[in-house]
């Protein structure tokens, strides 16, 4: 799943909870105690430890990974730019892939859970997972989600999408890194076939 076509994908500090630290390079997120910003803010997150990338996908084929090591809880995803950041009385309404705005992959322990709009299914996982690779094919309405270190497809979001996408990370109390990405062309096909597909609402 490489390319001469590579982008980076970068997170945006302006989205990102007043907790997390970012990275000079845009591409690391990390737990703080101390606020690192303004929580009123209307582009932060002010309930959960969640932030965005800057990129906004809205056509073509996207690939990237997320170094998760041995963390013991993260989320990763994509949301649209319109995905609930305030908890308000709801706070769980920002948590991604609680919203009709965002897909993740949530692991906590020993459980890993795909989720969309409150909608949760269990993700099996046959071996230690140190990698997520992320596959947005905007056209097909699909998002995978693999074990990037042995090319296996863990879950698939499929449906139509209707606004720009964008990466979502949530390292709790941890660090977790962006890798790369590459923008593939409309041809390009990851390997293997999909499994444990789900239709997006």
């Amino acid at each position: 799943m490489r390319s001469s076509n590579f982008c980076n994908v970068t997170l945006d500090p302006r989205t990102a909870h007043p907790c997390l630290e970012i990275s000079a390079d845009l591409q690391s997120v990390s737990w703080s105690r101390s606020a690192h910003g303004p929580s009123e803010s209307a582009e932060r997150y002010d309930t959960r430890y969640n932030v965005l990338g800057q990129q906004l996908f809205s056509a073509g084929t996207h690939y990237w990974e997320v170094a998760v090591g041995s963390k013991s809880y993260w989320v990763v995803g994509l949301a649209t730019r319109s995905a609930p950041r305030k908890g308000g009385l709801d706070p769980e309404a920002t948590d991604l892939g609680m919203n009709k705005e965002s897909w993740a992959l949530f692991h906590c322990g020993d459980i890993y859970t795909a989720s969309h709009d409150r909608q949760s299914v269990p993700v099996t996982i046959q071996a230690p997972l140190r990698k997520l690779g992320i596959l947005l094919d905007y056209f097909a309405g699909r998002i995978q989600f693999y074990d990037a270190d042995r090319r296996a497809i863990l879950h698939t979001f499929c449906g139509t999408f209707s606004q720009a996408l964008s990466p979502a990370l949530n390292p709790c109390c941890f660090h977790i890194c962006v890798l790369s990405a590459t923008c593939q062309g409309p041809h390009f096909r990851p390997p293997g076939a999909a499994s444990g597909s789900r239709a997006v609402q």
